[in-house]
């Protein structure tokens, strides 16, 4: 089975929603005291962090924690997120922090995930930054 979704080179079977795209400029409006006007401080573009859950099968439980010690080995890197078969085109996603949600040992073989058959499971949540690359 293919995946359809993926954080760069992960594929994954589950991911809830499509995740943000395009950080917005950001915008600092200064106004003072006994000065009439205002005036803007253009400060970037800058997204803000954001939590992202994924899902996927393994061959075994310990699988599972060998991948999530991968994932874990990502932080502080860009990567790109496919979406239902489509990249995200002009916003790559900085890797912030990855932690488990649940890393199970499956009672019996599961058949059709990406790994299959399959006996482990782990549900990750990710902590992402969108940064603009075009």
């Amino acid at each position: 089975m293919s995946a359809p979704h993926s954080i760069g080179i992960f594929n994954v079977l589950e991911m809830p929603h499509a995740p943000p795209q395009f950080p917005g400029q950001r915008v600092q409006l200064i106004q003072r005291p006994g000065v009439t006007g205002s005036s803007a401080w253009l400060e970037g573009s800058k997204g803000d962090p954001f939590n992202f859950v994924t899902k996927v099968d393994t061959s075994g439980i310990d699988t599972a924690f060998d991948l999530l010690a991968t994932y874990q080995a990502v932080r502080g890197t860009t990567n790109d997120i496919v979406f239902r078969g489509t990249a995200i085109v002009g916003c790559t996603y900085l890797v912030l922090a990855v932690r488990a949600l649940e890393v199970l040992n499956l009672p019996r073989p599961v058949v059709g995930g990406l790994n299959s058959p399959s006996l482990g499971w782990l549900a990750a949540e990710w902590l992402l930054v969108p940064i603009q690359t075009s």
